[in-house]
This record gives structure tokens, sequence and C-alpha cells, in this order.
């Protein structure tokens, strides 16, 4: 069978570019011949071509130059997104890191598995963060903020001054007597759950216990019972009532 011009055993093995080829049907594009294509490096190999250690990089040299700054790839990757985001120079954004370690000192050991849009949020506007690091410090007294920040950053990032502030009274009435920052240090998430309906399903599961004395005890327990919608997380860890 014949395409064109073109035989099949030269569409298959090759055919001499002195001649052109010939289409009846398709685009009016010609096929570059086999032979020069092996003799045609392709872009990416042409760096070994020319006697170079390394194929030519998609990303060219600027990213290079910026990797070899710290020996922590990810970190200079976490970097350049959010010198993307925020439209800083990288520069720029070292200097913002540099001032947050100062308030966190925790997060910069953290830096290479932490998201990067927390690190965006964080370094968006410093003084911003740092008027709500100071805030924290006040309605947290005795906890360590750094590290509460560094493990559960939703306390910056999903909580203003105001709202946190209101979360934390509501606590206080809820669990009269109870170190709500020593709570709150415990199990961050607390702040997240509809307390009323916590005690109510520990008084249903439990009605013979104390459910402010459970949830104190064991606030990750009792935040897990809630997540998979009361199940029999406390009867696991031996917290069921004893058979009457």
């Amino acid at each position: 069978r014949h395409h064109g011009t073109v035989s099949t055993e030269q569409w298959v093995h090759g055919w001499d570019c002195r001649e052109p080829l010939e289409y009846r049907d398709g685009p009016d594009v010609q096929p570059t011949p086999a032979t020069q294509q092996k003799n045609t490096p392709s872009p990416a190999m042409q760096g070994t071509a020319t006697g170079s250690q390394h194929p030519m990089e998609p990303w060219g040299a600027d990213i290079r130059k910026i990797l070899q700054w710290d020996d922590t790839a990810t970190s200079q990757l976490i970097k350049l997104h959010i010198s993307h985001k925020l439209d800083l120079s990288v520069e720029d954004v070292d200097a913002r890191l540099d001032q947050l370690a100062l308030l966190l000192p925790d997060i910069i050991t953290k830096l290479p598995r932490m998201r990067a849009d927390i690190l965006v949020h964080l370094c968006r506007n410093p003084s911003a963060t740092t008027m709500q690091l100071l805030g924290l410090r006040e309605l947290l007294p005795g906890v360590n903020i750094s590290l509460l920040v560094t493990r559960w950053p939703f306390i910056l990032t999903e909580f203003t001054l105001e709202t946190l502030s209101t979360r934390m009274q509501e606590m206080r009435k809820q669990l009269p007597g109870i170190r709500i920052e020593a709570l709150v240090d415990l199990e961050p998430q607390l702040l997240k759950v509809d307390l009323l309906q916590v005690l109510t399903n520990i008084r249903r599961i439990m009605p013979n216990s104390d459910p402010v004395t459970i949830l104190v005890a064991q606030p990750h327990l009792v935040l897990d019972m809630q997540q998979s919608g009361m199940g029999s997380a406390l009867d696991v860890e031996g917290f069921s009532p004893s058979p009457k």
C-alpha cells in the first residue's frame, strides 16, 4: 500500500528527503525523514550533545541558584511558593520568615513539613500576625504559644482574637471550675466542637459518670468518639459504666 507517493517500505524505514512528498489527504505538513530524526537531538538532550554533564533543565538557572541557598530544597521551594503568592522577592520572604521565627521559634524546624498555604497566611501581613500572636499569649497564659500554633495553626488561620475570646468564655460557662487554657493546650480541637452536645453524649453513654470529669481526663478520646458518631470508643478504652 502507498501513502501518497511514499511506499510502505519507505514509510517504515525512512525515505530520500531529496524528493518532495505528496499528500492526497490530510494536513499540508511534511514529516521529517527518519534519518534526519536520528541525527537531530531533542531539545532536552541538547546539553549532552555539546559535552555538558547535565541535560538542559526546564526550570533554568534561576531556580538552581535559589536551591543552592539552603541545604533543604523543600524549604526553598516553599519560599518560592510564598514569593509567588505574595508577589515578593525570595529575600523579602526570608525576612518575613525570620520575623516570624522570633515569635514562633518552633515553626522554623517544621518549615519543610508545613503546608505552604498556612505559611502564606502567616507571612501575608507580619504586623497583623504579630498582634494576633501577642493576643493569644494574653488569652492563653502559661501556654507555649509557639509550640501550640506550630502544631495547630488553625488557631491563627480560622479564628480571630475576638471569636477565640468569645469561644473560650462559652467554654468557661459550660465547664465551670476547669482551667480552660490548660484544656485548650491539651486538646485545641475542643475549640471547634459543640461542648454541650459532647457532654450530652457522654451522659447518654455513661449515665453514672461525671461528663466534665471524663472530658477533662480524656479529651482526645471524647473527640474521637464525637467524630465517629458516638460509637464505642469509650467502651474500647474501658470507660463504659459497669453492668448492674
